[in-house]
């Protein structure tokens, strides 16, 4: 599981236990993984690298879907982040302010089993 911390709080959030859910650990810095937990969200998908932003949202990368959800901290969705290829594995903020959203995936492993249509259509500069 990649877990993701709010830093107020102590709580980790991770993609444990069922392949669909994201689980919360409120008491993750004192008791660690054996501690207390509940599903946070039941994301109805593969669940993968997880980021927490500076409004406490997690932004969560759905392997195999092509997207990332940011998640509020009530579990509800506030902002889905399509992207041209299905298999987003992480999320991370950077440039000068921190605004900037990176996508890692793990298409490069499916490149080989792609159709030579397939990889004629992906966007110029992909690097999978």
């Amino acid at each position: 599981a990649d877990p993701a911390f709010h830093s107020e709080h102590g709580d980790f959030a991770g993609e444990t236990g069922s392949a669909n859910c994201i689980w919360q650990f409120p008491d993750y810095q004192t008791t660690g993984l054996s501690g207390p937990s509940h599903i946070f969200v039941d994301a109805g998908s593969r669940p993968d690298g997880s980021i927490i932003d500076a409004e406490g949202g997690l932004w969560n990368a759905e392997f195999g879907t092509g997207r990332v959800v940011r998640y509020l901290p009530d579990g509800s969705v506030s902002m889905v982040v399509k992207v041209p290829v299905r298999y987003t594995t992480c999320a991370a903020f950077g440039g000068e302010d921190m605004q900037t959203l990176y996508i890692t995936d793990a298409t490069v492993f499916a490149h080989q089993r792609m159709s030579k249509k397939r990889r004629e259509e992906l966007p110029e500069g992909y690097a999978g």
